[in-house]
């Protein structure tokens, strides 16, 4: 994210596309269900978001 937003301050850039994918060695792999789960709980960490506000949804990882 801070790569992104670096990169819309920077002068005549029009749009940023963030289409990273990350390969995690078979042993590492989540469920879509439990990275939404990861998601939300560092989501909530954050006091500027308010709660019950929150809702993560996870697609092929």
């Amino acid at each position: 994210m801070a790569a992104e937003a670096a990169a819309h301050r920077v002068h005549n850039v029009k749009a940023v596309v963030n289409d990273i994918e990350v390969i995690l060695p078979g042993s590492a792999e989540r469920t879509d269900p439990d990275l939404a789960a990861m998601a939300l709980t560092a989501l909530k960490w954050n006091a500027g978001i308010p709660a019950g506000k929150l809702d993560v949804t996870v697609s092929q990882g």
